[in-house]
């Protein structure tokens, strides 16, 4: 899993967000870039909601992996 955080997110939709993104994940290498599950693109404001996405990245549940 990947959170990235940037107000420059503000008012833009997931995928425009995306398009953002995804060319800086590609760099990775691709062992890496494999074990990317889940992306999540997110203001500092989204970021501090208390919601179920979030609660996940701030606690990880363990992976059955």
């Amino acid at each position: 899993r990947v959170r990235v955080i940037a107000d420059r997110f503000a008012g833009m939709e997931e995928g425009k967000r995306h398009q953002l993104v995804d060319p800086i994940l590609a760099l990775l290498p691709s062992e890496i870039e494999r074990d990317i599950m889940q992306v999540l693109t997110q203001t500092v404001e989204e970021s501090q909601r208390c919601d179920a996405v979030n609660v996940e990245f701030e606690n990880p549940s363990t992976s059955e992996l």
